[in-house]
């Protein structure tokens, strides 16, 4: 299985004395169902300040984020300047107050927010993204993710009491809100690996972690790529390994990710690496933070169905009625094609128009076979046709 090729991870930390706390929290027993978008990031359909939107939640993130053109159509006002960083660097961002979040019946008020341009993450990802709900509403309640069947629920942590199968594994909480989950790669020593529902991947390691357990070391098939998010663009060294173990469950042929060490925010004190949705949601995933746990019950493919990995190794963002190439993996099928960064993608499949919609085919032509053909042109009209392979 293939995917696109640029992730989107955002991972946001909050650098300074702003605070985000809940003035109220209702959390009834209910099931909503949410819209896993590309297999990728989780969308609960819900109100921001009693403006009906999509809200992607994002474990990773500190703080909640709202968009600053949408806070504008719904009346929000920014206040002081916020110092914030994600994986790409540091970023401008304004503190919004008093925000109130719905979904269903489930409601909370949360005293401050950031307020930033997500307009990049929506371009990454081929969606708009106005509101993005943070680490903080995870503090005081149970989340239930159950990812196999597509839906969520928002329990009270008062009153809750885990009584199912799975195996209920313990979590560090972090410097800032948000919690680790111990995991190993192979046979190396075992790291923390920051929860995060807003990374596309599997997991990505942190470069000096990986280079202490040599993680990289005597890989048969080893490439580059880039990734990034609401603070910018990041490279990194991607490959794939024999066994992640995380809570008990062992996985197998997993790639990762392990970013330079000079690319934006990529050590941190008290973990080593980020947990994504392509580990995650192959479980239904019960975040109970109060107790410092989370409950892990597999789904019947857990380990049966294939990570997803780029078989192309072309990166490429919309701009007017084209695609701009920003990467090429080496020894990648897009090499092989002749395609090279700062080329222009015109038609991919017979079908020309926006670069939104050209990403849009490319995506889903991506996730084809191995031996799969997508035929694209570059702006000149030469045919770069490329053959989908694993290089990872």
């Amino acid at each position: 299985m293939s995917r696109p090729f640029f992730l989107a991870s955002v991972v946001l930390l909050l650098v300074g004395r702003a605070t985000t706390a809940f003035s109220e929290v209702t959390a009834p027993d209910e099931w909503h169902s949410f819209d896993f978008y590309n297999e990728q990031y989780i969308l609960v359909r819900g109100t921001v300040n009693g403006h009906a939107t999509d809200m992607l939640l994002d474990t990773g993130a500190q703080i909640s984020l709202i968009d600053k053109s949408y806070a504008r159509r719904v009346g929000v006002r920014r206040g002081k300047k916020l110092n914030v960083r994600g994986v790409g660097g540091r970023t401008k961002s304004y503190a919004a107050k008093n925000i109130e979040v719905s979904a269903g019946e489930f409601s909370l008020d949360l005293d401050a927010v950031a307020l930033m341009d997500l307009s990049v993450f929506g371009l990454v990802t081929g969606r708009p993204i106005n509101f993005i709900l943070g680490s903080e509403s995870l503090e005081d309640i149970v989340v239930d993710i159950d990812y196999p069947n597509r839906r969520i629920a928002f329990r009270s942590a008062k009153d809750f009491e885990y009584a199912g199968s799975g195996h209920t594994v313990p979590v560090k909480a972090l410097k800032r809100g948000r919690h680790a989950i111990r995991a190993t790669i192979e046979n190396t020593e075992p790291g923390w690996y920051l929860i995060d529902t807003g990374n596309a991947s599997s997991a990505m390691v942190f470069a000096a972690f990986a280079r202490d357990q040599q993680i990289l070391q005597n890989r048969a098939l080893i490439s580059e790529s880039v990734s990034g998010g609401i603070s910018g663009i990041i490279r990194e060294t991607i490959t794939s390994v024999g066994r992640f173990t995380i809570g008990g469950f062992e996985l197998n042929d997993m790639p990762i990710e392990v970013p330079a060490e000079n690319e934006g925010r990529q050590t941190s004190e008290d973990f080593d690496g980020l947990l994504g949705n392509e580990v995650l949601s192959r479980f239904r995933v019960i975040f109970d933070y109060s107790r410092g746990q989370i409950h892990l019950e597999p789904a019947a493919d857990w380990n049966d169905r294939e990570f997803s990995r780029s078989l192309m190794g072309l990166a490429a963002l919309p701009q007017g009625d084209q695609l701009k190439v920003i990467f090429v993996s080496p020894g990648s099928p897009a090499e092989r094609a002749g395609w090279e960064k700062g080329m222009f993608v015109s038609v991919v499949d017979q079908l020309s128009g926006t670069g939104v919609e050209l990403q849009a085919r490319l995506r889903e032509l991506s996730k084809g076979a191995a031996g799969s053909r997508i035929m694209m042109l570059d702006e000149n009209g030469v045919e770069r046709t490329v053959i989908l392979a694993r290089f990872y």
